[in-house]
């Protein structure tokens, strides 16, 4: 699950009418495809004669310098009315064209308020993710066309700076696009305002650290001239310093140098110690580095100040699923949902808490909805793969994962997936390649660190399963499966105390399978834990009463409590189920010795033998049957094929029965 923080920049318009100084930049056949923009207004705007002509002359009178100096087209592709009288705030207004506003593909949403009344000091707003940019209407048409230019490169992840030309100036002094700025815009002119995913690309996110390095150093700069006790904030700067800070700590993020979100993040408090958005990617930075605690306070922090804050509460949603909390997380993504019902990421971690929780129907139809809403919304397509996995539909698991890669060929849940079709499929070396492929894309990945040790596991190499599980379990502390997979991995190395620590944490934490209640009582009985290991089979028995192990391992546990009625009843019923199954009939035959039932122990032991005819120890064992009905011959025949196996013999035994034979 992937966080993916907004950005709320604001400003107040003070005008200048200064001369535009930078050369536009040439077309070319790589300039990519029109972004289509909606246009809506209030009710106060759309009351003018003809405002439709009004709008789209603003708008283009705008666009039109973002389209000759940086490359970024746009094709206006319907207008509409918000009629929501009581909204008092342009934030507000942008929520609330956040989660009613329908649109598809590249899309963003320019609005237009002309309500006189409206209680806000800012005349412009956007948000970076959604892809929504507001202005208010002002008195003069250039004004408001400098607005919505401001607003327009705030889109494409230009920052506020000191310089006069700019009008992206911290006192809205210019009206062109400063030489930095335009190759920022640059850089995310091909952005598809997808808010689950960050619009640039690995290589132009080394250009965009640079740019915003070179703009913050500038800042930085500034900020030392100014005297000390007013260096935390300035009241007389109308537009917010600290952006260019949030935009490296985003970009840090990116990058995964969690350290450097915090220092930037900082840097950001310091002159403006209000910005909930620096709080916000500390959270997730720490969050990222397992630290989960520290990150749930911060959410909280922020939520306490702005408890309808849709992204934090998505954010805090993730925080609370790692820590094993997924109640509190599914609640988390609910109330995120209702601010923003049409938040396709909440829907789709929404979708895994309930896979995680067994409601699987109900997590195929929000993830279906999701793709109603963003038909190229990868993540939701892998999830659904996870959920016909689960159904055994491995075809169509195939095919979702297929598509999700389709859409993003660098999705680390889509390459994880196809990982464990094809470990199903017993391809194992391929799944392999996949998983070490989903953790390298994302090395925070702790499904695909864990779906590694299975497949070691699998393989026989304990050390690298053993390392993987623990390689989840550091990403992820709250893993229940990894805590199983280490604990069976423990079992086989022999670490029997190992083994039952992290099986019964995987317990705790609420995994409740089979395999998991098994491998619990088998780690019990070979610590002689007697009554523990039976409890952990009842476990085992109510999920499965057709279990041979199951039926096998309480039959050894009546065994040890010298109930031989009971233990064979056991030893039986698991047999009915799995007629080979070789520890029952191994328990079974010395339950029968131990009863001194010969000729039933020889049956059983000879069809051992016929399951595994180089079973040393049965030879043995059936030797000494022999002995007991008095056949030598046979019982010589046996202890022969057991030293020929490689089996010490007791010498004294052997020396009686050659005695017996005549040899």
């Amino acid at each position: 699950m992937k966080s993916r923080p907004s950005y709320y920049f604001l400003f107040l318009v003070l005008l200048s009418c200064l001369p535009q100084v930078f050369s536009p930049l040439k077309a070319g056949p790589d300039l990519p495809s029109r972004i289509k923009v909606i246009i809506m207004a209030d009710i106060h705007f759309s009351r003018q004669p003809r405002w439709q002509e009004k709008a789209s002359r603003l708008f283009e009178k705008a666009s039109s310098i973002l389209e000759d100096k940086a490359g970024v087209s746009f094709e206006i592709i319907r207008f509409e009315i918000w009629k929501e009288e009581e909204l008092t705030t342009l934030e507000e207004i942008a929520e609330s064209i956040a989660r009613n506003c329908e649109r598809e593909g590249r899309t963003i949403v320019v609005a237009l308020v002309g309500r006189p009344s409206l209680r806000s000091p800012l005349f412009g707003y956007s948000l970076f993710d959604e892809g929504i940019a507001l202005v208010r209407l002002q008195t003069r048409e250039e004004q408001t066309v400098k607005a919505l230019l401001h607003e327009l490169a705030h889109l494409f992840g230009a920052v506020h700076v000191a310089e006069p030309a700019s009008v992206m100036d911290l006192w809205n002094r210019g009206e062109g696009l400063d030489e930095l700025n335009l190759k920022i815009i640059r850089l995310f002119r091909d952005r598809t305002f997808e808010s689950w995913r960050y619009p640039l690309s690995k290589d132009k996110i080394k250009e965009a650290l640079y740019f915003y390095n070179e703009i913050a150093s500038s800042l930085k700069a500034l900020i030392k001239k100014w005297p000390t006790e007013s260096k935390q904030f300035k009241p007389e700067i109308p537009n917010s310093i600290e952006d260019v800070f949030l935009c490296l700590a985003r970009l840090e993020l990116e990058e995964r140098n969690y350290e450097k979100v915090w220092q930037t993040c900082e840097e950001a408090l310091r002159v403006n110690p209000d910005s909930l958005e620096a709080l916000n990617l500390m959270a997730i930075a720490r969050r990222r580095q397992g630290r989960v605690d520290e990150a749930i306070s911060l959410y909280k922090k922020i939520l306490e100040k702005k408890p309808q804050e849709a992204r934090v509460l998505y954010n805090l949603g993730i925080a609370l699923g790692k820590k094993g909390e997924l109640k509190l997380a599914l609640e988390a993504y609910e109330k995120a949902l209702e601010l923003r019902p049409r938040m396709v990421e909440a829907m789709g971690n929404k979708a895994e808490i309930l896979i995680r929780l067994g409601q699987e129907e109900e997590a195929e139809k929000i993830l279906k909805k999701a793709l109603s809403i963003r038909p190229d919304y990868a993540l939701a397509m892998a999830n659904l793969a996870d959920i016909y996995f689960r159904r055994e539909d491995y075809h169509l698991a195939g095919e979702m994962v297929n598509k999700a890669l389709s859409c993003d060929p660098e999705l680390s849940e889509a390459h994880n997936m196809r990982g464990k079709i094809l470990h199903h499929e017993g391809k194992i070396e391929e799944a392999i390649k996949e998983f070490s492929l989903a953790l390298e894309l994302d090395p925070a990945q702790a499904k695909a660190a864990h779906n590694l040790g299975n497949c070691f596991l699998d393989l026989n190499r304990l050390p690298e399963a053993r390392d993987y599980f623990q390689k989840a379990l550091n990403l992820s502390p709250q893993m229940a499966e990894a805590y199983e997979g280490l604990g069976i991995c423990l079992l086989l190395l022999k670490d029997i105390d190992g083994a039952l620590m992290n099986l019964k944490r995987a317990r705790e934490l609420g995994l409740n399978t089979l395999a998991l209640h098994l491998n619990l009582s088998t780690a019990f009985i070979m610590k002689k834990m007697w009554p523990e290991a039976a409890e952990a089979v009842k476990e085992a028995l109510a999920l499965d009463s057709n279990s041979a192990l199951a039926w096998n391992n309480l039959g050894i546990c009546a065994l040890e409590q010298k109930d031989y009625e009971q233990a064979e009843k056991c030893f039986r019923r698991a047999l009915l189920i799995e007629p080979e199954n070789r520890q029952a009939l191994t328990n079974l035959a010395s339950l029968l010795v131990v009863l001194a039932r010969w000729p039933e122990a020889a049956e059983y032991y000879l069809q051992l033998l016929k399951i595994a005819p180089e079973d040393a120890v049965s030879h043995n064992n059936l030797a000494y049957v022999y002995y007991q009905l008095k056949d030598y011959k046979k019982a010589w025949e046996h202890i022969q094929q057991a030293l020929s196996l490689g089996l010490k013999v007791n010498p004294d035994f052997i020396e009686d029965v050659r005695k017996k034979v005549g040899k």
